[in-house]
């Protein structure tokens, strides 16, 4: 016989594996060995022990199959789907039970019986157990319009026995198909109510949300979870949404777009190391796009220094910059300027480039390099000789002692290296006390008259910070704008 029915139906929301199990009949010494096939394994997939593993929904077939004679085989069609979901079909207010939600990343999830203030069952039914770290719950429905919605949600405290307020944003995210809305309100603890059961309406956010027709996926995730958080996702009765708009709503506009990196650094022909595009939409929403080599245009490596590189996402712009690690070539003798922000501060782990002021603190559309005057920090300019020549420098800084308004020796403030060889200036970093806090950027003359000799080769100067902010303002490495060598033969 069959060990299963010719056909199985299976709730997506509450299932993800499955057991197989075969009974072979084999004359004398057949094997009694089968092999295991999944005629679609993007919906299921069987492992050689005959566990099925459902991955989306769909139709799949798996089967069994004699090892001794392949003609013999016997299987079960999977019909693999979420259970009938609420279809929005015109303006009006739907709602969601959680009951009904899926909680297959909800491990602790229970349905449990709301109780009164007395204590007595009103027989209403939520959904308990959330309060986890990284914990999801998904609602799944179904809208055959575009429309405006706005989201309302009735829960109860989980903070000390329900008596805990916090807000919404505080204890988890939420995600609308994969955009991030921002909820701002707020869980009341209700101590008159028996523990975990001060159930209260809570009003999601005052924008109304895009709700795109077709499929559509509400996810909420606790975000810290355990007993002795001061937030968690509160125990979940329903959601709701007002439709309004229906079928005459468009997705709204981008309003922002910005490029987030694990880092901005690359060193010569290293491949893109990937980011993140954070793009605002007028609905409050924030969607986080992987942003993939193919939507770049301006990023290379091939070439040292700074670069500014475009990310196109559909009709969404943004820009973000990356420096490659190249030593700048010097090939006769010139200026050659080197901008701070340009330089190597991988050794500088508060260094951030920072917009120039004028002295109405406009910004001038300039750049420098600030957060030096860290105990230890170091920034490092490099070029490439083509021949020996002399070099002089010249430092365009700024002052960040008592806000900008010290004045102090370069020398008692950061150790200068040309090629791990000290250089002492003897030069001082001036106050300019008619500009803004740390924006009084002037030249600096380094050599004072004098030159260097320097050889072929790799040339690298490094400025490191002698004492830091907490132990000595007085004298700690200015901001820079940039670095001027002058090359003579």
């Amino acid at each position: 016989g069959k060990p299963v029915p010719d056909e199985l139906e299976v709730d997506f929301s509450r299932i993800r594996t499955l057991g197989f199990s075969v009974k072979v009949e084999a004359e004398g010494d057949a094997l009694k060995t089968v092999r295991y096939e999944s005629s679609d394994t993007d919906v299921a997939q069987i492992a050689p022990n005959g566990t099925v593993t459902l991955l989306a929904e769909g139709e799949a077939t798996v089967s069994a199959v004699s090892a001794a004679d392949p003609s013999k085989s016997d299987g079960v069609l999977l019909k693999v789907a979420y259970p009938s979901m609420t279809q929005i079909r015109a303006g009006g207010t739907y709602r969601l039970e959680a009951e009904n939600c899926d909680v297959s990343e909800a491990p602790y999830a229970e349905p449990e019986k709301i109780l009164d203030k007395n204590g007595e069952e009103t027989g209403g039914i939520a959904l308990g157990g959330l309060g986890n770290a990284g914990t999801s719950v998904v609602f799944r429905f179904d809208a055959f319009a575009p429309a405006s919605v706005k989201l309302r949600m009735r829960v109860a405290s989980t903070v000390n026995g329900g008596t805990g307020s916090f807000a919404l944003d505080d204890a988890c995210e939420f995600t609308l198909n994969g955009v991030r809305y921002i909820s701002g309100g707020a869980v009341e603890g209700m101590p008159d109510y028996p523990a975990y059961n001060g159930y209260q309406t809570v009003e999601f956010q005052d924008k109304e949300i895009f709700l795109p027709a077709g499929r559509n996926e509400l996810r909420v995730t606790d975000l810290h979870g355990g007993s002795g958080a001061a937030s968690r996702m509160p125990n979940i009765d329903w959601i709701e949404f007002e439709v309004s708009g229906y079928g005459q709503t468009e997705r709204p506009s981008a309003e922002s777009a910005t490029v987030v990196t694990d880092g901005k650094r690359y060193q010569p022909n290293e491949p893109f190391r990937g980011a993140r595009l954070i793009v605002g939409y007028g609905d409050g929403g924030t969607e986080t796009v992987e942003v993939t080599e193919d939507m770049l245009e301006g990023f290379t490596t091939a070439v040292g220094g700074r670069h500014t590189v475009l990310v196109r996402y559909k009709d969404i712009e943004a820009k973000f910059f990356i420096v490659v690690d190249a030593p700048k070539p010097v090939t006769e003798a010139g200026v050659y300027l080197l901008e701070g922000e340009d330089a190597d501060y991988s050794g500088a782990p508060n260094a951030v480039p920072e917009a120039i002021l004028d002295e109405n603190g406009e910004e001038t559309g300039e750049t420098a390099l600030a957060g030096l005057g860290y105990a230890g920090s170091s920034v490092v300019f490099r070029v490439m000789l083509e021949r020996p020549m002399k070099m002089h420098m010249y430092l365009r800084a700024a002052s960040t002692a008592g806000g900008g308004t010290g004045a102090y020796r370069l020398d008692d403030a950061c150790e200068i290296t040309v090629n791990g060889a000290r250089f002492l200036t003897g030069a001082t970093v001036r106050s300019l006390n008619y500009l803004p806090p740390f924006n009084g950027y002037h030249t600096i003359d380094l050599c004072e008259g004098n030159l260097i000799e320097v050889a072929a080769g790799l040339v690298e100067i490094r400025f490191t910070d002698l004492h830091g902010v907490s132990s000595a303002d007085a004298a700690r490495t200015p901001n820079i704008d940039y670095l001027t060598l002058i090359f003579l033969e």
